[in-house]
């Protein structure tokens, strides 16, 4: 730790205390702390794959809402290859609220599409549709809609991909009149 406190970008240091980190982890005597703590390092080395692969140990240290939006999307692929859809939603979701609070409305609508298609949940449903309009994706929310109308809120998923469809082929018909 000291020699990264003089050299923050001594890389066998880093590596050494990452490994240190990462074993006391796993070991199950790593603290919610120092699990923060090797996330920061990690997303810092760009290692999505490491935390992926260490996600059941690492949960509680990460913090959702501290996650570089770029990082969560690596993160969210490299969940879903690990089959972690739920966590990969989060993830996904997360990183749309931050695209969307930063202005960022074309990325954080394909991740609010991104974390629905994972997990059919309300909070990235309601940030699809919110962005549909403001980002001309009436095609793809209409589709996730009505992927996801399966469930018990079919008939209101299946009214609203139909309003956005309509609001496609409008767009689609005054492209063809100009």
């Amino acid at each position: 730790c000291k020699v990264l406190e003089m050299n923050e970008s001594c890389v066998s240091a880093r590596a050494g205390l990452t490994r240190i980190y990462l074993e006391e982890v796993k070991s199950g005597r790593g603290s919610a702390e120092m699990k923060a703590d090797l996330v920061r390092m990690l997303q810092r080395e760009r290692a999505a794959e490491t935390v992926a692969e260490h996600f059941e140990v690492l949960r509680e240290g990460v913090l959702l809402e501290s996650l570089d939006p770029t990082f969560a999307v690596d993160l969210t692929e490299c969940l879903v290859r690990r089959r972690h859809e739920k966590d990969a939603a989060a993830v996904a979701l997360s990183a749309a609220l931050r695209m969307e609070a930063t202005g960022a409305l074309e990325e954080a609508a394909a991740m609010y599409t991104r974390a629905f298609a994972l997990d059919y949940n309300v909070t990235a449903e309601e940030g699809m549709k919110r962005l549909t309009e403001k980002t001309g994706r009436e095609h793809t929310t209409a589709t996730q809609l009505l992927v996801a109308a399966g469930d018990e809120t079919m008939s209101a998923r299946i009214s609203e991909a139909m309003f956005f469809m309509e609001k496609h082929v409008d767009k689609l018909i005054d492209k063809a009149c100009e």
